[in-house]
């Protein structure tokens, strides 16, 4: 790291080591900032609940921004734990583990694919080095890569490859050797990622191929993995989720819409579940529903 970053590295240590339920009203506080200023975040995550529960009463959309904005501040406000922590005391964050033993024997039998979304806390759920995999990440190169990058050398992330023709070729490799691979599976990617157009909350999305073709290419088990805080404020639980064997059997489609539907329809029931740690102010619609999320009144329900 530069100088710059090691800065910034003790910076995050020192707010790091504040009592967890201290940095948590902290943020809370910050989520609750964002409602009162109408942010741009809380603008998107207006857009999106209102696309997405277009049945709810005002009220109750209300109450989902708010419990959003309160939960994404507190993720945000322990990030400097997370990353500046020891791992084995983030891991005694983890309480619980849900079909960890259906992953351990599917990684002892054959190569796995893990998938994760705009849900819960995937740095954390790195603790969990029995899990371990390489990661698909985007080639970004912002101040706290350096930071992120120490972090993730430490956790059950082997390592990272990128969404580029290269990156994809290692990763097959890596399946075809019988290893894990680690991808998100709810981006909204442009025409040369890989993509088709599926139903996602009801709404049209493009939907990334990337996550299909690897399971079907390498022949691979696949399994969400997602680490989700408890109500309580202080614990997680991870949740390791079989994905619908329609995605993991070839598809008849050659452009692989119906395995592509049938991901989006898993992953939007796991979000009904947890509707307050998916990242509601990811522009998810934004390729497939141009101007969508420019400043407008509120929307009729489709």
């Amino acid at each position: 790291m530069n100088g710059f970053s090691t800065l910034m590295w003790w910076l995050l240590w020192l707010i790091g080591r504040l009592p967890l339920p201290l940095l948590y009203s902290f943020g809370s506080l910050y989520g609750r900032a964002q409602l009162l200023l109408n942010t741009k975040i809380c603008r998107v995550a207006r857009i999106n609940l209102e696309r997405c529960f277009c049945e709810r009463t005002a009220e109750q959309l209300r109450i989902m921004l708010r419990n959003f904005l309160i939960e994404r501040g507190r993720e945000l406000a322990i990030t400097p734990a997370v990353l500046t922590r020891q791992v084995d005391s983030l891991r005694r964050m983890i309480t619980s583990v849900e079909g960890g033993v259906a992953l351990c024997e599917a990684m002892a039998a054959g190569p796995v694919v893990l998938l994760n979304a705009h849900i819960g806390a995937l740095l954390l759920g790195g603790c969990m080095r029995e899990f371990s995999a390489t990661w698909f990440s985007q080639q970004q190169k912002g101040l706290f890569e350096p930071i992120l990058d120490r972090r993730r050398n430490s956790l059950a992330i082997r390592g990272y490859v990128y969404t580029d023709t290269t990156g994809v070729r290692k990763a097959l490799g890596e399946l075809k050797n019988g290893g894990c691979v680690g991808v998100f599976c709810d981006q909204d990617p442009d025409r040369r990622s890989g993509r088709v157009l599926a139903s996602f909350f009801g709404a049209p999305a493009y939907t990334s191929t990337l996550p299909v073709k690897l399971i079907q290419a390498g022949g691979a088990r696949a399994f969400f993995y997602l680490c989700i805080r408890h109500p309580d404020a202080t614990h997680y639980s991870l949740h390791i989720i079989p994905v619908n064997q329609q995605v993991e059997q070839r598809d008849r489609q050659p452009d692989n819409t119906a395995a592509a539907q049938a991901l989006n329809d898993q992953l939007e029931a796991i979000i009904r579940r947890h509707p307050n740690h998916f990242d509601w102010s990811y522009e998810r619609f934004r390729r497939a529903n141009k101007g969508m999320y420019k400043p407008a009144k509120k929307r009729a329900c489709h």
